[in-house]
């Protein structure tokens, strides 16, 4: 995930998240650091994982969502 919020207050932290949910501010889903992976609900099919960036002001971007499949 990569990266910048056109305000200059700097991208502070970093969620990815199974659905599209922005997480809850205090979620311990906000990292310091791009995050490199992400644990999937059990389950066959395709899901939904959503990637959002929060700046040090506390605004939050819109999420870019993409649909994977597992493999088996």
């Amino acid at each position: 995930i990569t990266g910048a919020d056109g305000t200059g207050s700097g991208i502070t932290a970093w969620a990815v998240t199974e659905g599209t949910l922005v997480p809850a501010g205090d979620s311990t889903k906000w990292v310091a650091s791009p995050p490199t992976s992400i644990t999937l609900s059990a389950g066959l099919g395709a899901k939904q994982v959503t990637a959002f960036t929060r700046d040090a002001a506390g605004n939050v971007s819109v999420g870019v969502t993409r649909t994977v499949t597992p493999g088996l």
